[in-house]
């Protein structure tokens, strides 16, 4: 399973986003999931998932914007897939970024910054549409 990642202040996505969220349903394959994760869901993940040392680092953070910020490099390291802010739209299958043959990797632990290339090809900060 391949994951698309979101993240929110909390578990519901606000109306305004949720036409572009949307559009990620109709332009990714059927097998990958998407995923709206919390401020909570993000302590969750570290606390889960990294020494503690990494926890203490999430909690020290003064803003919660700054820890949505670094669980996006915690979600990409656990599961893989992609992550991709609320506020962008899908222009057309992320997938296709990818030469023939790799995109068996994808899901299965990409970096943020791969990932982060793919996101600028194929999907748009919609403020800018």
């Amino acid at each position: 399973m391949r994951v698309l990642h979101l993240s929110w202040k909390t578990n519901k996505v606000p109306s305004m986003f949720i036409r572009k969220v949307a559009s990620f349903v109709g332009c990714l394959p059927p097998d990958w999931e998407i995923r709206l994760y919390d401020n909570d869901d993000n302590r969750l993940l570290y606390q889960k998932a990294f020494p503690e040392r990494f926890v203490n680092m999430f909690d020290r953070y003064p803003k919660n914007i700054s820890r949505a910020d670094i669980s996006r490099i915690g979600y990409m390291a656990v599961y893989g897939g992609m992550y991709v802010d609320l506020d962008y739209i899908c222009l057309r299958n992320p997938m296709e970024a990818f030469p023939e043959g790799m995109t068996s990797q994808v899901g299965r632990g990409l970096t943020s910054t791969i990932s982060g290339i793919i996101s600028r090809l194929h999907v748009a900060p919609y403020a800018s549409r």
